[in-house]
């Protein structure tokens, strides 16, 4: 943008502090106009054609640029907008990058590679191949990648310089062997690159064995390197050398998964330190199952389910790889690598209804099925169950409101939203509208709502019942009780429309407790903009005068204070 040289720089850096600090209240843009509303001495307004980002004719209604002259209004607006173009450019590239972090991390190497060829394809063929050199020439880890990738064999002296890479990481994130909390993020993400990059294009080339190999290095060294690990990035690393061992496994014959079994059997103790030792056992576990490690497995779940028999909630055990599991549906996957039949696991099932993980089970295959009519069952039924276990109550209310509208069920629907809103905390007021869209007489909303509010402990749930009712009397009421100004703040556009007086007065008691307060331009400026909100207020002009004329005298060695007053013309 070439628009500096429109303006004097004292201007410019005039109405790039007026930007700065938010005086440009109003901004609204098109492809060829911006309109837009500047508070200074009284609020003034800014139009300005452009054609691309070009700046092509301005006005603004302030006496400076009447005069003929380009105005710090006009400033701070250009700021405005080349930090909107500026915020898009970003959110492009954020959405971008959360598109690619929705993927799988396997899906998002082939898209950043995309998006890298993209690149490559605009430079002329003789440029890149002179940069390629260049960079292979300086890189150890790309050479090795493009080794790997063009060729015809993999041989031992290129796995002796990938262990070599392996090694580069540890001493350049490490002092004297130990890795500090300031370059263990670093360091756990660039062997898990390592694996992204180099473990998984050899799974994909079918070099096996060397991929375990490299993988069992690289789990080898996180489990054994003394590290700050609060971050947990070591567990981090783990997990990517267990999701490159199921590729592997899913690769092998089997006699590779043989030699693979024989490995984890014989690496189980003493291979990494404790806590990383248990994702050799899982893996073990749930790869290499033997009949008795399996029946093994299932009596000590039988031991664990028979604690909490009388409990409706079977206890949950932590997987290092896959996290908290629920005994008893992990009881059932046993079964199933067992060999049982589906009619022993459903009797099985049967017997421990009790448990509200096999009720789940129950609901999710009925609404897989489409079986609204048994989902409804079973869910009104876990309800009169679970009644000590308010988290799933509801969970089950949730589920019965989307069934009884898929249903039509128009009474029971609105029966549970209301169950919902009487009973559970909310951050929004989805739940509510859906109900308000139902109920169309007006003397029975005004009671349902009322029932809400006095059921709900949530004043900021209730504000917002409140503002969507437009009882802002109400509103200030709990303001004005707790004396809360941020939610004025949220609520003062409609609230000063007819209580301007309470607005006024509310805003007066915070900005002279404040004032005693604070001693920094930040507060300062805090303070300014609710004196500004007061003069904006019906009535409160006269009001914000005399308080500054007050604060003029009282206050006057305070050069930013009386500054940040200057900035809002009072």
């Amino acid at each position: 943008m070439e628009w500096y040289n429109l303006f004097r720089p004292h201007i410019l850096n005039r109405g790039a502090e007026y930007h700065q600090d938010g005086y440009v209240s109003v901004f609204n843009r098109t492809e060829t106009r911006i309109e837009a509303e500047v508070k200074g001495t009284e609020d003034y307004h800014v139009e300005i054609e452009l054609a691309g980002e070009n700046v092509i004719h301005m006005t603004c209604d302030c006496p400076h640029a009447e005069s003929g002259n380009n105005c710090k209004h006009m400033a701070a607006v250009l700021f405005r907008f080349e930090e909107e173009l500026y915020n898009e450019d970003i959110a492009k590239e954020d959405k971008a990058e959360i598109e690619i972090k929705e993927l799988t991390w396997k899906e998002q190497i082939a898209k950043r590679r995309e998006n890298a060829m993209e690149l490559v394809n605009k430079i002329p063929e003789e440029e890149v191949r002179n940069l390629l050199v260049g960079f292979v020439m300086e890189d150890a880890s790309l050479r090795s990648q493009l080794e790997l990738t063009y060729s015809e064999h993999f041989d031992a002296k290129q796995m002796l310089l990938l262990k070599d890479e392996i090694q580069d990481i540890v001493h350049s994130h490490s002092r004297r062997g130990y890795v500090d909390w300031y370059h263990a993020s670093d360091f756990t993400s660039a062997l898990s690159y390592f694996l992204q990059s180099k473990v998984t294009l050899l799974i994909e080339r079918h070099y096996l064995e060397q991929a375990f190999e490299l993988t069992n290095y690289v789990f080898h060294c996180i489990g054994n390197i003394d590290m700050d690990d609060s971050d947990g990035g070591s567990s981090y690393v783990a997990d990517k050398c267990y999701e490159c061992w199921k590729m592997i496994v899913e690769k092998s014959d089997e006699s590779g998964k043989t030699k693979m079994k024989r490995w984890f059997e014989s690496h189980q103790d003493g291979y990494v330190v404790d806590y990383i030792e248990e994702y050799l056992q899982e893996f073990l576990a749930s790869e290499f199952p033997t009949e008795e490690l399996i029946r093994e497995t299932i009596k000590e779940l039988d031991e664990i389910i028979s604690k909490h028999s009388d409990s409706n909630d079977c206890v949950r055990l932590y997987s290092n790889h896959y996290g908290y599991e629920n005994v008893i549906i992990k009881r059932i996957e046993y079964m199933r690598k067992l060999g049982c039949t589906e009619d022993e696991i459903m009797e099985y099932r049967s017997k421990h209804r009790h448990f509200f993980a096999i009720r789940e089970l129950e609901i999710a295959e009925a609404l897989n099925k489409q079986d609204y009519v048994r989902a409804k069952e079973l869910l009104l039924e876990s309800k009169e169950m679970d009644t000590a276990y308010q988290n799933q109550i509801q969970k089950y209310s949730k589920q019965l409101i989307e069934i009884y509208d898929v249903l039509g069920e128009k009474e029971n629907y609105c029966a549970e939203l209301l169950y919902q809103l009487e009973n559970y905390y909310h951050l929004d007021l989805h739940y509510f509208l859906a109900l308000k869209a139902e109920i169309g007489q007006e003397e029975q909303w005004e009671e349902t709502v009322n029932r809400i509010i006095a059921s709900n402990r949530n004043e900021h749930f209730v504000c917002e019942i409140l503002n969507e009712e437009k009882r802002y009397r109400e509103i200030m009421n709990i303001i004005e009780k707790n004396d809360n100004v941020y939610l004025l703040d949220k609520y003062e556009s409609n609230i000063k429309k007819v209580l301007p007086e309470s607005v006024i007065a509310c805003y007066q008691r915070y900005i002279f407790d404040e004032v005693r307060r604070v001693s920094d331009r930040k507060g300062y400026h805090h303070i300014m903009q609710h004196l500004q909100k007061i003069h904006k207020c019906p009535g409160g002009k006269e009001v914000a005068s005399k308080i500054a004329a007050q604060w003029r005298v009282e206050y006057k060695r305070r050069s930013a204070m009386m500054d940040e007053l200057s900035k809002i013309g009072l």
